[in-house]
């Protein structure tokens, strides 16, 4: 074999490669896809969830979320108890 003939043999090898490569990649692709249209999908569902509260959806009153409930979890019942006639005496 000339010395031709083996580059072109190894260009074949490698565009071969290349190709089973490119292949692999569009299946990869095309899996990704997939996984982010479903995931925007779910993000969509979740954040229209997020937006419900009992005005408007079936929920009950009681599972609406409040104004200040971070702050308030952060509180026991026995420092909003003591800051209460703190509050009323500053008025």
């Amino acid at each position: 074999m000339s010395d031709l003939e083996q580059r072109l043999a190894a260009l074949e090898a490698t565009v071969a490669e290349h190709v089973a490569t490119i292949a692999e990649q569009v299946a990869t692709i095309a899996r990704q896809e997939a996984t982010i249209a479903t995931l925007e999908k779910r993000v969509v569902e979740l954040e229209t969830k997020l937006g419900q509260d009992s005005s408007n959806s079936s929920l009950p009153p009681s599972t609406d979320r409040k104004q200040n409930s971070h702050r308030n979890a952060k509180k026991g019942k026995k420092e909003e108890a003591e800051e209460a006639p703190r509050r009323r005496s500053a008025s």
